[in-house]
């Protein structure tokens, strides 16, 4: 009898035994698991943080070049205006010098009447 028991106690603590590494590997399955999807969480984090850099760095670029284009276009505008004003003031010019030729002409035409 007394065998028997020492037996089942052995047995049992076998099993208490077996029942406790069987925890530690499930444990130690889980943790993995955690600590994969834990490094996957930080590898998409890093990714979408790099793609919010190169995000960043565009804009800017896309704003650097909106700015020297608006300054171009200002400038050519600016140039522009100053040609219109330039061809107003030669028009003007052509159109008193050819009035004056034409009261010239009126005055000699009279003259020699």
């Amino acid at each position: 009898l007394i065998k028997q028991l020492r037996e089942e106690i052995l047995n049992r603590e076998r099993e208490i035994l077996r029942l406790k590494h069987d925890h530690l590997r499930a444990q130690t399955k889980l943790r993995d698991k955690e600590i994969k999807a834990k490094l996957k969480m930080e590898d998409k984090i890093l990714g979408l943080e790099e793609k919010l850099k190169v995000a960043e760095r565009t804009k800017a670029e896309i704003n650097k070049q909106t700015i020297l284009s608006n300054s171009y276009l200002n400038k050519e505008h600016n140039e522009l205006r100053r040609q219109q004003v330039d061809l107003k003031a030669q028009r003007l010019k052509m159109e008193s010098d050819y009035e004056e030729k034409l009261r010239e002409l009126k005055q000699e035409k009279e003259l020699f009447k």
